[in-house]
């Protein structure tokens, strides 16, 4: 019995697996190769985990893949819940390791929050990821789980929502993870997920950025810049791993096929330190001759982190400047913070106690 125990915990998980592999295992294993594609998109398009109802296929090529692999998602540790309707989840992975991921109901339009790594390495200092320090990048599989456990405990499958890549980690610091989970989500025989409701946000890492830019499969694109100011900006981003301000600007220019869709400019806005006139400059300067649109963010203050939050006026008139300079710009409003799900929050509290 505890040798058997052992073989199931060890079972591999098929989420993440590609069409490519899928199809393969399927021939493999004697199914013709029209067959072996019903085997991806009984899994990801009709999501369902339950070979025994994969009715298209024989029943000895169900019982060989349930007897493979683990067809199980991650189990929800905790949920914590929000006056504002947000909702946020506490995942376990196979390893014991956490993350969270968070579920935004706004009037008709719903987003989900999902994370790219354990913890974070970059150590924003505005962010409270960074204070549980970096643990590892996720799997494809793990990517693409907090989707599926989020459509299936708020029945979302078959409806329309959006995704940001903005919960915790940098995505592009988990750039092939990333780009593997994306093909499935976003491949209408997948998840079948409009890369034009993605959106995946960086601080933009070097190599990696320009080469996100160049594929043109990829979703929309956030970039966390937070300081258009090159002394500040390193200072809440320490990262050697950061492109400069002008590295970051010359690639946005000079890669015409984002001229199509925006680029947002995330900028939290933090009291006396990104809010004087000569920041609100920068940005400006930043800004101007490139097809983007800004975010003006809340920061949410917690005793763990230095920065107070700027007045409600002066983001008003913050955004007011921008749009006088024909920069397009919206004040976002702040969700779940008083559960902590909202921008730079997420964090395993309980784990970072233990510590």
């Amino acid at each position: 019995m505890e040798a058997k125990a052992f073989q199931e915990k060890v079972k591999d998980t098929i989420l993440g697996k590609g069409k490519d592999f899928l199809i393969s295992y399927g021939v493999s294993k004697g199914l013709k190769n029209f067959q072996a594609k019903d085997v991806y998109v009984w899994l990801y398009n009709r999501r369902e985990l339950n070979p025994d109802k994969w009715s298209t296929l024989p029943l000895s090529f169900r019982k060989q893949i349930k007897s493979d692999y683990d067809f199980s998602l991650p189990v929800i540790k905790r949920e914590s819940q929000s006056v504002d309707g947000t909702l946020k989840l506490l995942i376990e992975l196979n390893d014991g390791n956490t993350i969270e991921c968070v579920y935004i109901p706004q009037g008709k339009r719903t987003t989900l929050c999902i994370s790219s790594q354990a913890g974070c390495p970059l150590g924003c200092k505005f962010c409270l990821t960074g204070k549980g320090g970096f643990i590892r990048n996720l799997e494809v599989s793990e990517i693409i789980s907090q989707i599926m456990v989020l459509e299936e405990k708020f029945s979302l499958f078959g409806k329309s929502y959006n995704i940001v890549i903005m919960g915790m980690g940098e995505p592009l610091l988990n750039f092939s993870n990333l780009k593997n989970a994306l093909e499935i989500i976003t491949d209408g025989e997948g998840l079948a997920i409009s890369r034009r409701r993605i959106t995946v946000s960086t601080v933009g890492i070097k190599e990696k950025f320009e080469e996100y830019l160049q594929d043109l499969n990829m979703p929309l694109l956030a970039i966390s810049l937070h300081s258009a100011i090159q002394e500040k900006r390193d200072k809440i981003i320490p990262s050697k791993s950061v492109l400069s301000l002008k590295d970051l600007r010359t690639l946005l220019q000079k890669n015409s096929r984002r001229n199509r869709e925006p680029v947002s400019i995330e900028y939290v806005v933090l009291k006396e330190f990104n809010d004087r006139k000569e920041d609100i400059d920068a940005l400006v300067k930043f800004c101007k001759g490139l097809k983007v649109k800004v975010n003006l963010i809340h920061f949410n203050e917690h005793p763990l982190l230095e920065f107070k939050a700027a007045e409600e006026e002066e983001m008003v008139k913050i955004q007011d400047i921008l749009s006088e300079n024909r920069i397009s710009t919206t004040i976002r409003k702040s969700r779940g913070s008083d559960i902590n799900a909202a921008c730079g929050q997420l964090l395993d509290f309980e784990r970072l106690r233990e510590k």
